[in-house]
């Protein structure tokens, strides 16, 4: 009969809706609140209780974050970890955006029928070029160092973890897209479409054991059906 192998459990958790369009991206929209407690609420109905909160420092990871305290209803601390944050994805655009030939982002979204697919569109474009690599100087942190951290703390954190631990890591799309990278051996087509797929308040579980960390579940979204359908979005 085998024994029990003492496993840690690594809940990543996507941020909730950002504030599109508003003066401050990073700031959480009411629903973007509304889904970060209830989110909290369900991992209390769940028992799960974290013994750790990790989250970036970005306002829209940290509001997350206390929102899941108070749907939690528990006395926890959550812990600041920048190397968590998502890339500076203003910075990819305004790089993109000086480069493209095509005009200032505002202008064309000003012109555009559908505001949120021209976004996409340029977005998407935006971030290709990012990832080629042969611009590395233009950004603030390239695609290439961008791995490198979230690698990087994604490791400390797998090797620094005790046995039975809960670890809630409130973060964004491209961290966790970095990680399930990693962990499935993705190519970055496919990791980058991964992360325009992750919904907000999305779950992605981790266990941390001693074979290595293995992916348990992706995007989980359970919690945003039925009378919570109302809350389930991916921007």
């Amino acid at each position: 009969m085998r024994g029990s192998t003492k496993m840690a459990s690594l809940y990543l958790i996507r941020h909730g809706q950002a504030s599109f369009g508003a003066d401050n991206y990073d700031d959480l929209s009411q629903l973007g609140k509304s889904q970060s407690r209830h989110l909290g609420q369900v991992f209390h109905q769940q028992g799960i209780m974290p013994t750790r909160i990790l989250a970036g420092s970005l306002q829209r990871q940290q509001q997350t974050a206390r929102g899941i305290v108070e749907g939690l209803q528990g006395d926890l601390t959550i812990n600041m970890e920048p190397a968590w944050n998502e890339f500076d994805h203003e910075n990819v655009l305004q790089v993109f955006e000086k480069t493209s030939g095509q005009g200032s982002l505002r202008q064309q979204l000003a012109v555009a029928d559908d505001k949120e697919a021209c976004f996409q569109k340029l977005f998407v474009a935006a971030i290709r070029r990012w990832v080629e690599g042969q611009h590395d100087s233009s950004y603030t942190e390239s695609w290439g160092d961008f791995q490198q951290r979230i690698s990087a703390v994604f490791k400390q954190l797998a090797e620094q973890v005790s046995a039975h631990e809960r670890i809630l890591v409130v973060t964004s799309g491209g961290p966790i897209s970095m990680v399930v990278q990693q962990l499935l051996k993705l190519d970055t087509e496919t990791a980058l479409r991964l992360n325009w797929r992750l919904v907000n308040a999305g779950i992605t579980k981790v266990s941390l054991g001693q074979g290595g960390p293995q992916l348990v579940s992706l995007n989980e979204h359970m919690h945003f059906s039925g009378e919570q359908r109302s809350l389930l979005t991916s921007r």
